[in-house]
């Protein structure tokens, strides 16, 4: 069985949990589960979502996971705990694969994970979004500053 995790920490926009329904489903369809899905935090215990949900996760530890997954989130300008910036720094030692849904790409960008290589946060927003519309220039290439 693939264990996957979910990142979570506070304020991150529940949406971005619409993703687990994918792994449900396979779990649903398949003759045994095929997937073990875990939401995680830092504390452990209640995490509070931007839409004001509170989910209950396992705190961080050492264990193994097939995909780690970082939300998003809604805050203009997000500030992450030291603690989860170190357990994202450390996820590739952790997991085949680690992976952000959205604006999860800032969680990996300030752990240093995206060094050198292209990310996009989301398509466009609409006719009023001010990002480049060259689905090219959509990229952006994280260097150190």
């Amino acid at each position: 069985m693939r264990r996957i995790g979910f990142i979570a920490f506070p304020n991150f926009q529940v949406l971005s949990l619409s993703t687990l329904s994918v792994f449900e489903c396979a779990n649903m369809l398949a003759p045994e589960p095929l997937y073990d899905l875990l939401i995680l935090s830092e504390t452990g215990g209640p995490i509070r979502t931007s839409s004001g949900l509170t989910l209950e996760t396992e705190r961080f530890d050492e264990k193994e996971f097939d995909t780690l997954i970082v939300p998003g989130t809604l805050v203009d300008e997000p500030t992450f705990s030291p603690g989860l910036l170190a357990y994202v720094r450390n996820a590739p030692q952790k997991a085949r694969r680690v992976a952000s849904i959205c604006t999860g790409a800032l969680v990996l960008a300030e752990a240093g994970l995206l060094h050198d290589r292209r990310v996009s946060d989301r398509a466009d927003s609409g006719p009023d979004d001010p990002r480049p519309r060259n689905q090219e220039q959509r990229f952006l290439r994280c260097r150190d500053p």
